[in-house]
């Protein structure tokens, strides 16, 4: 997502291709199929800054409200502890869920927060 939108940017949407544009804005529709607030979807954010920070580029690309909410839901999921997660943080409680054994003691403990 990053490098097609970097492409957009630099060398304008006419010469990058709309259907680069339209290949995230399809990528991102399906992660918001799965992830997100309402009860029939996991509770939790991919941990990595820069998923997000591409979330809000292909906002500015896309003016689609729904991308920016979910931007911001992910920002504000980062580190929380919830309860329908068991009292845990997600990275833990999904580890928990597929059986990871090797999950370090430690892990309940990281701040995700920084």
């Amino acid at each position: 997502m990053s490098i097609s939108l970097a492409l957009h940017f630099c060398i304008g949407p006419s010469l990058s291709g709309r259907s680069l544009s339209l290949a995230n804005a399809q990528s991102l529709d399906c992660f918001m199929a799965n992830f997100g607030p309402e009860p029939h979807k996991k509770h939790g954010y991919p941990g990595h800054p820069e998923i997000e920070l591409s979330i809000l580029r292909l906002y500015r690309v896309t003016k689609n409200p729904e991308h920016l909410e979910f931007a911001r839901y992910l920002l504000s999921e980062r580190g929380v502890t919830r309860a329908d997660l068991g009292d845990t943080r997600y990275f833990m409680w999904e580890a928990k869920e597929r059986g990871d054994d090797g999950v370090p003691e430690t892990m309940d403990r990281l701040d995700d927060t920084a």
